[in-house]
């Protein structure tokens, strides 16, 4: 780590970045996605039936049902304990909780 890196603090930022920078990109899309997918979920909640019933059967099924909102809401929380549990502390930062 150069000097000005220490000096600024900005060197954790870049850590790890080589090594795995595939790896948090791919979870970043599934998390965006997952993200989006809730939001949409939620928003579908409180529209009227008047503009409910311009969307597509498929996209109420993906966005509008009991079950639907249930997987919307658990998988970004799955996917957030899964990448605590998995991600240990690798560098510096903050230690890990233990």
């Amino acid at each position: 780590m150069d000097k000005i890196s220490r000096v600024c603090g900005v060197g954790h930022i870049f850590a790890g970045s080589q090594g795995n920078a595939l790896s948090r990109l791919i979870h970043a899309f599934i998390y965006g996605i997952l993200s989006v997918g809730l939001l949409i979920s939620l928003l579908t909640t409180f529209l009227p039936m008047e503009l409910l019933s311009q969307f597509s059967a498929l996209a109420l099924n993906i966005f509008n049902t009991d079950l639907a909102r249930f997987i919307w809401l658990a998988l970004p929380l799955v996917l957030i304990l899964f990448s605590i549990k998995f991600n240990r502390h690798k560098g510096p930062g903050r230690p890990p909780l233990e």
